[in-house]
């Protein structure tokens, strides 16, 4: 992972954590809690599916 993805990431993650989640581990996966409740947890079993996530999030965010 090269400095602009890891960037990227932080970034991505300061924008969820805008929204209102909180990120945990549990059993070993990263695991990111809606304090606002309206969401299920989600636990990524991939780079790839964190990403795809993080994505999603800063998508709600740029329509709010």
């Amino acid at each position: 992972m090269d400095y602009n993805q890891l960037t990227q990431i932080v970034l991505l993650t300061q924008d969820a954590k805008a929204l209102g989640w909180d990120f945990s581990v549990e059993e070993n996966r990263l695991t990111a809690i809606d304090s606002n409740y309206q969401e299920d947890p989600v636990q990524f079993d991939s780079t790839d599916q964190l990403l795809e996530w993080f994505e999603e999030q800063f998508d709600k965010r740029d329509s709010i």
